[in-house]
């Protein structure tokens, strides 16, 4: 399938984008890979248009432009903190050396955080002094609270189970895509066969998760 080769193209070249703007800023390269990123933004427009029956392809092209829109953001906003000159390269060096030893990337820190103070006298949950001198021991570690996901929240979780037992990536999978792109696919099918509302499953066919996408009466 023509599509689904231009769409594999497109994550190759995205993922070539990432490492080379992650290099510039890091100063490894001096030249910002502005042609490079032109040449997938093109591709973006023109698979963009591609009408895909397959939803699960259909889900994959629509993660990967979601991507790039992503990235292209958190791009833009380095590039105006380097014509600023606020930009500090540390972090980008700590994620090109993870990189290269084979580890997963560093985590951005979120915008507008800090650490925290401590307030004068009051022992902190790592062990910290207390008001006597003595160390505090450490107490429970927090329990973060599930992120609340919506109305596709199975088929996100089915998705990533098959994937893992394929052996596929998944951490290129993001629920809000996944999201948009069944809610958009299930309007298509509601008008179109006139359902109340659309069951989806997740199947393994030609050894490839495929999402399929049932209309009910």
């Amino acid at each position: 399938m023509a599509e689904q080769e231009e769409i594999q193209q497109l994550e190759a070249r995205l993922n070539e984008l990432r490492v080379a703007y992650e290099k510039y800023f890091a100063g490894v390269e001096k030249i910002e890979p502005a042609r490079l990123r032109d040449e997938v933004q093109r591709m973006v427009r023109r698979v963009g248009t591609f009408y895909i029956g397959n939803t699960g392809l259909k889900f994959k092209r629509d993660t990967i432009i979601a991507q790039f829109n992503t990235l292209s953001q958190h791009w833009n906003r380095i590039l105006k903190q380097i014509e600023d000159g606020t930009y500090q390269r540390d972090i980008f060096k700590m994620r090109l050396k993870d990189r290269e030893r084979g580890g997963s990337s560093l985590p951005p820190a979120p915008r507008g955080t800090s650490q925290p103070t401590p307030v004068p006298g009051q022992a902190d949950k790592g062990g910290g002094p207390t008001p006597s001198g003595k160390t505090a021991p450490a107490g429970p570690p927090e329990k973060s609270a599930p992120k609340e996901r919506g109305e596709f929240d199975s088929v996100y979780r089915s998705l990533v189970a098959t994937k893992k037992r394929l052996g596929e990536p998944t951490d290129n999978i993001s629920y809000n895509a996944l999201e948009w792109s069944l809610k958009k696919e299930s309007d298509a099918i509601k008008k179109k066969f006139k359902a109340s509302r659309v069951d989806f499953t997740v199947e393994v066919k030609d050894g490839k998760p495929v999402i399929k996408a049932v209309p009910v009466k």
